[in-house]
C-alpha cells in the first residue's frame, strides 16, 4: 500500500532516480536544497513550508513526487505568497494517486497564489478540469525565435522528427531560409534605442532601483525582482555561463534589463538560447530590439543555434513577434494559475495586470550547467 508524505531533503536521491524514470531535469543536491534554503520569501518570512509531497510505496521506494516552489509575488504593492508545483511526476503503477499530490499542493496553507507554469498537456487538462485557469494573455502556448546556425538548428527538427539523412535535406532549406529572412529583413536586428547594452557580471544595486521604480509605477501582478530573488534565481548560472544578464542604462540606473538562461535539447543536439524575463522603464520598451541585437550577435559568437521567447502580456508580445521571424506551436498551454481569495480572483480575470514568463514561476529551473 503506498500513502503520501512531506518531502525531505533525505528523499533527494529517490526522487532523483524517479525524476530520471520520466527524463525530467536532475538537480544537484546543493541546488535543491539552495531552492528552499537560500529562499528569500522563506527567509524573510519564515513560513512552514513543505518542499514537496512523495508517494511511497510500503518498502519505503518513492514513486510519486510533485515539487513545491516558494515565490514572492505583489498584486498592486500588497505581498502575495506564491507557490509554484514543479517536477510531477509519478510512476504508471500509482497514477490513481496523482490527483492526491495536487489535492496537497491545493491545501496547503499561507498560499495567496497557485501556479504551474511548467504544465505537460496531460497534467494542463486534469489542472483545468481541478480549477486552475489560463491568464488571459495572449497565446502562451505559441513561442517566437529567431535562427542563428540554420543547418544544425534544421538538423535537430529532423532529429526530433526521426528523419535519417539530414545532411542531405538541411544544406538546401537553410539556404532558402536565410534568404527569406533577408527579404523580409527580420534577420537584421539592430538599434540603438536606450542606449548602448552591457553584459552585466553580477546584480548590482540598480537592480534594486530599478525594482523599486518598477512596482511604485506597475499595477498588477508582479513576481518580485529585487536582487536577492534576482541573485537566487541566476546567481549559479550567471556564474557558470549558462545566465546572460543585459542592461541598458548608466552607471546609476536601469531604462530595461533581460535575463537569458540555456536551455537547450540535447537528445536532439540544439543548442537554445531563451529569454527569462525583459523589464523596462516607462516609455523605454524600444530597448528590447537593442537587447536582442546584443543577444542575438553572442548567440552567433558562441554557437548557439536558437533564441527563443516563451509569454508576456499583449504588448511585449507583440512587439516580440513583429521583431522574430518564426513562430512554434508548443502541445499545450504550460502557465496556469488559481487563488482561494475570491477578490484576487476576480482582478486577476482582467488581462492588463498580468505580464507572465518564464521568470513568474519554475520554468527558471531548467539550467544547464556548461
Amino acid at each position: 500500500m503506498a500513502t503520501i508524505r512531506e518531502a525531505s531533503f533525505a528523499d533527494y536521491g529517490q526522487i532523483e532516480a524517479l525524476k530520471a524514470r520520466h527524463h525530467l531535469s536532475g538537480y544537484t543536491e546543493a541546488r535543491w536544497r539552495h531552492i528552499y534554503e537560500n529562499n528569500p520569501l522563506l527567509n524573510r518570512r519564515c513560513l512552514p513550508w513543505p518542499i514537496g509531497w512523495v508517494i511511497e510505496t510500503g518498502d519505503k521506494k518513492i514513486v510519486g513526487h510533485l515539487g513545491n516552489t516558494p515565490l514572492e509575488y505583489e498584486f498592486n504593492g500588497k505581498p502575495l505568497v506564491a507557490a509554484a508545483a514543479s517536477l510531477w511526476a509519478v510512476d504508471e503503477a500509482y497514477r490513481s494517486q496523482s490527483l492526491e499530490l495536487v489535492g496537497r499542493f491545493f491545501r496547503q496553507q499561507h498560499v495567496d497564489l497557485l501556479l504551474d507554469t511548467t504544465a505537460v498537456p496531460l497534467a494542463a487538462r486534469v489542472l483545468e478540469k481541478l480549477g486552475m485557469k489560463r491568464p488571459p494573455v495572449p497565446a502562451y502556448d505559441r513561442t517566437a525565435f529567431w535562427v542563428l546556425d540554420h543547418e544544425r538548428f534544421l538538423s535537430s527538427l529532423l532529429a526530433k522528427k526521426r528523419i535519417t539523412a539530414p545532411g542531405i535535406l538541411t544544406r538546401p532549406l537553410a539556404g532558402l531560409m536565410i534568404v527569406a529572412e533577408k527579404i523580409t529583413g527580420k534577420c537584421r536586428l539592430v538599434s540603438t534605442a536606450g542606449g548602448p547594452v552591457e553584459f552585466c557580471a553580477r546584480f548590482d544595486e540598480r537592480f534594486d532601483r530599478f525594482w523599486e521604480d518598477l512596482r511604485s509605477r506597475r499595477e498588477g501582478l508582479l513576481c518580485v525582482r529585487d536582487r536577492k530573488n534576482l541573485d537566487w534565481r541566476f546567481q549559479e548560472a550567471l556564474a557558470n555561463g549558462a545566465a546572460w544578464v543585459l542592461a541598458t542604462g548608466d552607471e546609476t540606473s536601469l531604462r530595461a534589463y533581460a535575463v537569458c538562461l540555456r536551455q537547450d535539447s540535447p537528445d536532439i543536439g540544439l543548442k537554445r538560447m531563451r529569454l527569462a524575463d525583459f523589464q523596462c522603464a516607462e516609455g523605454h520598451l524600444d530597448a528590447l530590439a537593442a537587447i536582442l541585437s546584443a543577444v542575438l550577435a553572442r548567440c552567433r559568437s558562441e554557437g548557439v543555434h536558437m533564441l527563443e521567447v516563451i509569454g508576456f502580456g499583449a504588448e511585449k508580445k507583440a512587439r516580440l513577434e513583429a521583431l522574430a521571424p518564426y513562430r512554434r506551436q508548443l502541445p499545450g498551454w504550460m502557465f496556469l494559475y488559481k487563488t482561494p481569495d475570491a477578490s484576487l480572483a476576480k482582478e486577476l480575470e482582467n488581462p492588463p495586470v498580468w505580464d507572465p514568463c518564464t521568470y513568474d514561476g519554475d520554468g527558471w529551473l531548467a539550467q544547464i550547467k556548461l
